[in-house]
């Protein structure tokens, strides 16, 4: 039909625009697709940070205090183990490079699996698994410049810790105890959610006193990594770890109260301008045995700090500690933890309660009246 052929002749240049369209839409699509993904690519293969948003490091053996590693060693193949549950306020915050103040972690509760085994009662070996329960903040992009807000994940795995004691000196009432350590920081952090996720060396030598009922502490360290990192304006590198505590025992020993600090010194060189990185923080920390002769203490903290990445305002932790003894170090399970690593006093030799024949007594004593 007539109507068919100017019909058909007015579609095409129709059909024909849309496919001239619908080719420059799919070659559109495509050029956005590619750049998403080589965007993408160039994000995930841009090197973050690596380094853990937390810095509290907690000692897994026997120590007369909490935060702090006393001189003391656990008897050969015994075994302690605790967790600590805690809320870290505002560990980490940055400076973004245009001048801003990024709670890069505003909040983090964490859990800290703790175990330690003594070897040959001069030595021992502690392990210590920290992990991310859940955390708030708006991640490392504001700092960095990426400007959108990143979602942290919860249950992070943060780098765990290996540590080897070595008893210098025994302390004993007359002269102070000494131990050396040497921790290693194993890189399998999550690095996205600040984890941590690089290596380190933590060597460190501490020493304590006992003085009636006061236990007095000092420990200094140093902290080496395997790299510093620019984090905003600011680098975290290595660090100088000192330490103090005083504590005092209570009801025969079944409470311990006291105070801990520690000072850290950042290594690393900041740009001018940016923020320090050095941090102090002071705790309240306290060990109770709640059920006398048992080997189960809880132990809890409260405190604060100012300064540096991985400085939290307020900490406030809360868990427990349970030694597992072997059957020959039974017998001291029921003494002080401060006296577990010193030697039993001999047993004092048991008198003769028999009494000497009447006869004898009676002969002696006539022998002595005539005498």
């Amino acid at each position: 039909p007539k109507w068919h052929g100017p019909r058909r002749a007015g579609r095409e240049p129709m059909v024909k625009g849309w496919a001239v369209r619908g080719r420059n839409a799919s070659l559109d699509i495509l050029g956005i697709l590619l750049a998403t993904l080589v965007a993408s690519g160039a994000a995930a293969q841009a090197p973050r940070p690596a380094f853990d948003a937390n810095a509290l490091r907690l000692p897994a053996g026997p120590t007369p205090f909490v935060l702090q590693r006393g001189s003391q060693v656990a008897p050969h193949r015994a075994m302690t183990a605790g967790l600590l549950l805690g809320w870290h306020q505002a560990p980490l915050v940055l400076a973004s490079g245009d001048g801003r103040t990024e709670r890069a972690v505003g909040g983090q509760l964490t859990a800290d699996v703790l175990a330690a085994v003594g070897l040959w009662d001069v030595a021992q070996l502690e392990l210590t698994v920290p992990l991310v329960l859940l955390q708030t903040g708006t991640g490392l992009s504001p700092a960095l410049g990426g400007g959108a807000t990143e979602r942290l994940e919860a249950l992070v795995l943060r780098d765990p810790q290996v540590t080897v004691d070595g008893r210098l000196l025994r302390g004993t009432d007359e002269r102070p105890g000494l131990v050396l350590s040497l921790g290693a920081s194993l890189p399998v952090g999550r690095r996205r959610d600040l984890g941590g996720g690089r290596w380190g060396l933590s060597p460190a030598v501490a020493m304590d006193w006992t003085r009636g009922p006061w236990r007095l502490g000092l420990q200094a360290g140093y902290r080496w990594f395997e790299r510093v990192e620019a984090v905003g304006r600011s680098r975290l590198g290595d660090e100088v770890v000192l330490g103090a505590a005083a504590h005092r025992v209570l009801f025969e020993e079944r409470l311990s109260v006291g105070i801990e600090t520690t000072v850290r010194l950042q290594l690393a060189g900041q740009p001018e301008g940016a923020p320090t990185q050095h941090a102090l923080e002071g705790y309240l920390t306290g060990r109770w045995v709640p059920w006398p002769d048992t080997d189960v203490a809880l132990v809890g903290v409260l405190g604060a700090g100012v300064g540096g990445a991985g400085t939290a305002a307020f900490r406030a932790l809360l868990g427990f500690q349970y030694r597992l003894l072997t059957a020959k170090d039974r017998s001291t399970a029921r003494r002080p933890a401060e006296a577990l690593d010193r030697p039993l006093p001999a047993p004092a030799t048991p008198a003769s309660t028999t009494a000497p024949p009447r006869e004898e007594a009676h002969g002696e004593a006539g022998a002595a009246a005539v005498d």
